[in-house]
């Protein structure tokens, strides 16, 4: 019921941050979405690291920094966010993870299509959208158990109002970038 309740509160930001971010066409537009998702990942996850470094390692970066590699990218060059969603305390943390744990749930359908209209697969530059590949269920219900048990603690409003939060500062990123970039 609780998460149900933080499902319902982020929907509008879920849906107009995916309506800021259509499907790749090419494969230099599909590389300029990954400069933006570590534009905004790089930092964000090294100040949860900073503010919580017991919460658990985040790969994701790790990822996009493989496929940017792959595209023969210079990640010293890539612009980073420097307004992100505070993550000072545990509900602020877990109501950002929520966004991006959830994101990986999705991930495994664009990674698929990546493949079929790219030619993009985990080893070949989709590594960050191939995610937790087949753990992907089983990561998210982790997660998931732990939010669960965190927003029953009290924190639920917090927790809710991180994760609106972190989706407002994820598209005005991404709609920061695609003007500077011209949308590709």
């Amino acid at each position: 019921m609780i998460l149900q309740r933080l499902r319902h509160a982020t929907a509008g930001h879920h849906h107009a941050l995916e309506a800021t971010l259509p499907f790749p066409k090419s494969l230099p537009e599909y590389q300029a979405r990954l400069r933006w998702y570590y534009g905004f990942l790089a930092p964000w996850e090294a100040s949860l690291e900073r503010h919580h470094p017991n919460l658990g390692n985040s790969p994701k970066t790790r990822w996009l920094e493989e496929d940017l590699r792959h595209f023969s990218t210079d990640i010293t060059q890539v612009p980073r966010c420097s307004t992100l969603p505070p993550v000072q305390s545990l509900s602020e943390a877990l109501g950002s993870l929520y966004v991006w744990e959830g994101s990986m749930l999705g991930a495994q359908t664009i990674s698929r299509q990546l493949c079929d209209t790219l030619g993009v697969s985990n080893s070949t530059g989709g590594r960050f959208f191939h995610g937790y590949g087949e753990d992907t269920a089983s990561q998210w219900n982790r997660f998931r158990d732990r939010l669960q048990k965190h927003m029953e603690t009290g924190e639920s409003d917090t927790v809710i109002a991180s994760a609106q939060l972190t989706f407002i500062h994820v598209q005005a990123w991404m709609e920061q970038c695609s003007k500077h970039e011209g949308r590709n």
